[in-house]
């Protein structure tokens, strides 16, 4: 698949434009290439991280917390490769985990 333009991406998505350029103003989305004329030109990935966002919006997750899940995958500590931290690890369940905001450490 060939980059796609903000508006490409936002009728493929159905994310709006403004919305697109909030994630990447908040870091959620990765900076974009531009052209020479200053458009932004995404990846086809873009689509993928864009439906991570929604998915994890329809769930409840601020944008902070999507964020961090994010970084946490781009850094590959969430598949195990990162160095370990003991302070992210439950021990059981009911353990809260320390890298989480307050509010969500709670079970239900």
């Amino acid at each position: 698949m060939a980059p796609m333009t903000v508006g490409e991406v936002a009728r493929r998505s159905g994310v709006t434009r403004k919305a697109l350029r909030l994630y990447e103003a908040r870091g959620i989305l990765p900076p974009p290439r531009r052209t020479a004329a200053g458009y932004r030109i995404y990846a086809p990935d873009v689509l993928d991280a864009l439906d991570f966002v929604q998915q994890g919006r329809r769930l409840g997750l601020t944008l902070a917390e999507i964020k961090h899940i994010i970084s946490l995958r781009r850094s590959g500590a969430a598949l195990g490769r990162g160095s370990p931290n003991p302070n992210s690890v439950a021990a059981d369940e009911r353990t809260p985990r320390r890298d989480l905001p307050p509010h969500r450490t709670q079970r239900r």
